[in-house]
């Protein structure tokens, strides 16, 4: 697994071999500015077109922000339809303990759910989840 991204909030894999995209966000988002998220969004704007991702596991049990409706927006627009355009199939979320940021992240999860041919579940077992990636 290659890490395609890096900073101190988040971390990004690929697996060529597998098609997997890993995306894994720290407890440092706990001192993430919304300007830090939004740079950080745009600069994987390419991995779409660049990765061509079959399936993405978005590891958020760790994240301390809340994304904000107009970032949900833009992810459905700027990264999950472009991916679903390339060949994204599948799309796992492990979620973060606190509730606040779960109900963040199931919002999210929901305006990704309205892709078409995109299938999309959330799990509390990294193992479960990318057996479910992985799986046909």
């Amino acid at each position: 697994m290659e890490t395609i991204f890096e900073s101190k909030f988040v971390t990004a894999f690929f697996d060529q071999k597998q098609g997997l995209m890993v995306d894994v966000w720290h407890n440092t988002t706990d001192r993430m500015t919304n300007d830090e998220c939004w740079a950080i969004l745009k600069s994987w704007s390419h991995f779409p077109e660049t990765y061509q991702p079959s399936c993405i596991l978005i590891d958020s049990r760790e994240m301390l922000f809340v994304l904000t409706p107009d970032m949900h927006e833009w992810i459905a627009e700027h990264i999950t339809q472009p991916s679903v355009s390339f060949g994204l199939k599948k799309m796992a979320t492990l979620l973060p303990i606190s509730m606040f940021e779960q109900v963040s992240m199931h919002q999210a999860v929901r305006e990704v759910t309205e892709e078409r041919g995109l299938q999309n579940r959330i799990f509390e077992d990294e193992a479960k989840a990318k057996e479910w990636l992985l799986s046909e």
